[in-house]
This record gives structure tokens, sequence and C-alpha cells, in this order.
């Protein structure tokens, strides 16, 4: 099929543009003007420029396409401007729809997060495709949320195939802009980080990149998927980062109500500095004690998938720092 991807040269966007290739799909790439197309060096994809937000450029770049694949989003926890990243997730959902439909695409494979799922209080309970999010303290998860809730609205208003996939934290190679989840293996690593207690749900993005091609030729849609390949603690995570570098992580095992006054403080210095808060309150009450533990087996099923082993990934996240520079390459020490 011809597919438009939307967010292209993003961490996951452009590892799904190579496994649209592998599958003997063409790329139409969707990408901001002056974007930092790093990421997409040396993959044969064809261009099409514009904004997620201005729907003329995204029907203009669908013409002609029988599958969209839409990645784009703002990943932050934070910005100085939050409704732009609500606004992105929105307007983006209405606007790549409406390509769809004056394209009439044969399927839309559209990438959510386990953050439109939600959080436990227990590691015990696993969520599932079936559950939501209502009770978002992030603008990030609201932004999710609300976006993947409005495409199959809008699915079904307009008839189009739609299948939703929900990715963990996203790490691996080729994250060349350093999302808020290869930060968190970074700031391990260089021992800017901490740990939390607190439990995430994690996935490759080669494996997430995977499933989001091999969901172009899914033989059924009107389905919403788990993406993650491992539940973990972030002291778990954080003893397989000592692993490789021999550094132990620091802990922050504060209460939650102490955690909440130091991320109103981080708050007010980001508001000064413009600098991403390594803490925020919205963090705190959505993430201190609770766990994003996740049931991927209808994932695992429907797709014949076999996640990466997470000890794999976390090793060429930190090879892929060394290669970009952000790590000293001395540092890691275990490289089996």
């Amino acid at each position: 099929m011809r597919v438009l991807l939307t967010g292209a040269n993003g961490h996951l966007g452009a590892t799904t543009a190579r496994a649209l290739l592998h599958h003997d799909h063409e790329v139409v790439a969707f990408v901001r003007p002056g974007s930092d197309l790093r990421g997409l060096e040396g993959v044969d994809v064809e261009y099409a420029h514009g904004d997620i937000t201005d729907r003329d450029s995204v029907v203009a770049a669908a013409k002609g396409c029988d599958a969209i694949v839409h990645t784009a989003a703002i990943y932050k926890w934070w910005a100085k401007d939050s409704a732009a990243i609500t606004t992105t997730a929105l307007q983006g959902a209405v606007n790549v729809f409406e390509a769809a439909r004056q394209a009439n695409v044969k399927r839309l494979i559209y990438t959510s997060s386990t953050m439109a799922i939600g959080t436990k209080s227990s590691p015990n309970e696993l969520l599932t495709a079936a559950d939501w999010h209502d009770n978002a303290h992030t603008t990030y998860s609201r932004a999710k949320t609300l976006s993947e809730r409005r495409a199959w609205e809008l699915a079904e208003s307009y008839g189009i195939p739609m299948i939703s996939l929900c990715p963990g934290a996203i790490l691996g190679p080729n994250d060349y802009r350093i999302t808020p989840s290869t930060e968190i293996i970074l700031g391990m690593a260089d021992g800017s980080g901490q740990t939390f207690d607190s439990g995430l749900a994690v996935v490759d993005v080669r494996d997430a990149a995977h499933l989001h091609a091999r969901a172009v030729d899914l033989p059924t849609t009107g389905k919403r998927y788990v993406v993650a390949g491992a539940n973990i603690t972030f002291v778990e995570l954080a003893e397989l980062v000592t692993e490789f570098t021999g550094k132990k992580v620091k802990h922050f095992g504060a209460s939650p109500a102490i955690a909440r006054v130091v991320g109103a403080l981080m708050e007010f210095g980001a508001h000064i500095t413009g600098k991403e808060p390594a803490i925020t309150r919205a963090l705190v009450e959505e993430n201190a004690r609770r766990y994003q533990y996740v049931d991927a087996s209808a994932t695992k099923a429907d797709f014949g998938w076999e996640p990466i082993a997470l000890r794999d990934t976390v090793r060429d996240t930190l090879d892929w720092l060394v290669q970009i520079g952000k790590l000293d390459a001395a540092l890691i020490k275990n490289k089996a």
C-alpha cells in the first residue's frame, strides 16, 4: 500500500518508516518544514511537508494514499504552553480523519499510548485495552486519552476502518532528539536521574514499529491494542542500567506529599528557565506509588508477536546514547 506516515521524523515514526518499507509498503513521510530529519537519512521515503494542525496540508499529503499511520504528537510532560499539547492531539485527530475520508483510505492506524489506559495502585492489577485513563493529571495523558476517544468517534462517524495501538514507554536506538522515555535511561546512566516508587510498561521501538507496520495488513480492524513488552518498576529498570554501567542510581523515596512540594518548586523554576522540570505536581499525582502494568497477551496473540528482551533494549538504548555523544563510551562497562 501507499501509506501516509505522520510524525515520520520522530523516534517511533522513523523506525516505523523502515518497518513499513520492510513490509513492502510505499511511505509518504509527513513532516514539518525544517524538521530534524536525521532519523530518516538513507530511508527511501517520499516527503510531504505540512503541520498536523493544518488540515489542508494533511489532506493534500493523503491524496492517493491507501492507508494512514498517525504517530504525530507532542511528547512532553510539561510545557509553558501546555495547551499546545492538547490542541495538537485533538486537532491532529480531526485533520487526519478528514484527510482519510477525502482520500477514501482503506485503513487508519492510530498511535495512542498506555497513558490513555491509566495506572493502578497495586502492581498485581493488570490493565487491558478495555481500560481508559479517566483520571489523568498530566496534560500529555489527558491529550492522549481525549484524542484517542475522539479518533474512535470519528472512525465510526466516517466509517473508516481503524486500529489503535497504545505503546508503553518507548526505548531503543535511533532516538536523535531524546524523548522523555529515553531521558529516563540517560538520567539513570549519567547520574542526573533517579528512581521512584512506581512501575511502568516498556516496549522496544523496533517492536512498536513492527506492530504499526503489521497493523496495516491485519485482517481485522476496530480493535485497540496494548503495546508493551515488559512491566517493570523504576528500581528494577535502574538495576538493568547499573548492570551495564556499574553505577548505582539514586532513589527518590519521599512521600507523595513531599514530592508534590518538590514538583511545585521545580515547576516554578521551569517557568523561569523554560527547561522541562524533572518532577511536576501532575506527574506525582499520576505516578507516585502507582503502576502502569498491562496485559499485552491479546496483542501477542493477534500479531504473533514475541517482544525483544528488555535487557537487550536497555543495552541498545545505552549504546545509542554513546553513539550520539550523550554518554561517554567508557561508562558502559558490560557489553555482553
